[in-house]
């Protein structure tokens, strides 16, 4: 990762959690100390609403707009959530059931999916809900529960108990983080208990993160990598991480 998209993942990952420590941001990057303290100088210099505090740096949203946050997410890597969702839709079949967990990468997904003959969508996600409900070949169906303010994720218990009673012929989940030994985690622990869920919910569960998700770590673990039956990133994936999950037996799609 160059200089110009590490601080682009900076930014983006101080804007989504609201706050950060030098040690948090140092494991999300993996780079050394000296490294996050010079990059957050030049962030803080360019972008007047992240300040540094001790030990650390906020983002201070003075605009009051919670919108801002998941617009801020849905232009970070744009380009790969499309190759993504178009490697998605050549593995969906017409007439299946599907699950559609909630983040921008899905959505990228579900802005797809009008082009099979027919489905079922299940989805835990406001602004894709708003997105299938467009096309009259999709039957979708969204998952009650509490909304997380500006990032439109459905949660909590309400959310739980209806995903226990529901089954998919695929289920496509995304990610904030991924590690070979640690697992697939998340950063919020609003979509936790659903995430959980969503793995019992098909047989056929498939991750759909880009390269940059590998590599990092998180404070909530969702799943060990090998509770998926497919995932999908993009062919800039490390060799590395390439390799390791072809030996844990999971197939790999590279889009």
């Amino acid at each position: 990762m160059n200089q110009v998209e590490r601080i682009k993942q900076m930014q983006l990952f101080i804007k989504e959690r609201g706050r950060a420590s030098i040690k948090e941001i140092c494991e999300y990057l993996n780079i050394s100390e000296a490294t996050a303290r010079r990059d957050i100088i030049g962030l803080a210099e360019s972008d007047s609403f992240i300040k540094r505090i001790h030990g650390g740096v906020v983002w201070e949203n003075t605009t009051g707009n919670l919108e801002y946050k998941f617009e801020l997410k849905l232009h970070v890597n744009q380009m790969l959530k499309k190759r993504i969702a178009n490697v998605v839709l050549d593995i969906i079949q017409d007439d299946e059931s599907i699950l559609l967990d909630s983040g921008t990468t899905c959505l990228y997904i579900a802005k797809q999916l009008h082009r099979k003959k027919s489905l079922r969508v299940v989805c835990l996600d406001i602004k894709i809900a708003e997105e299938l409900a467009k096309y009259e070949k999709i039957e979708s169906m969204v998952i009650g529960g509490i909304v997380r303010p500006g990032f439109y994720t459905i949660g909590e218990s309400f959310a739980e108990e209806m995903l226990s009673q529901i089954h998919v012929d695929k289920a496509i989940m995304s990610a904030d983080a991924i590690d070979i030994e640690k697992g697939v985690m998340n950063y919020s622990i609003f979509e936790v208990g659903v995430k959980h869920r969503i793995l019992e919910t098909s047989k056929n569960l498939i991750l759909a993160a880009d390269h940059t998700k590998f590599g990092n770590v998180s404070l909530y673990k969702i799943a060990d990598l090998q509770k998926y039956s497919l995932i999908i990133s993009t062919k800039e994936l490390d060799s590395q991480y390439i390799e390791a999950i072809k030996k844990l037996g999971i197939p790999i799609l590279l889009a």
